[in-house]
């Protein structure tokens, strides 16, 4: 099954976003999770019995965590936030 957009890229790239939405649900529920986007196609399709024409994209480790350090420090905005140019 094909799911391209009309420029010919695939929705599911386009879709990833919507995983913050479950990484943000599940914080709100207590549990612990962050993004996994660097790991091998192959072991991981052949232990989860994924088939080949199926790409996964990223994982995420979804859990209760054992320990609650504090919240870091956030960046100022003036560092990072630009008006009508990228820098």
């Amino acid at each position: 099954m094909s799911w391209k957009r009309k420029d010919g890229r695939n929705y599911q790239d386009v879709d990833l976003a919507a995983f913050d939405h479950l990484v943000l649900a599940a914080t709100a529920e207590g549990l612990g999770t962050c993004w996994i986007g660097a790991f091998e196609q192959g072991p991981l399709k052949e232990t989860l019995g994924i088939p080949e024409e199926i790409e996964p994209i990223l994982l995420t480790p979804l859990g209760y965590p054992d320990e609650a350090p504090p919240a870091r420090g956030r960046k100022p905005g003036k560092e990072f936030i630009h008006w009508n140019t990228w820098k």
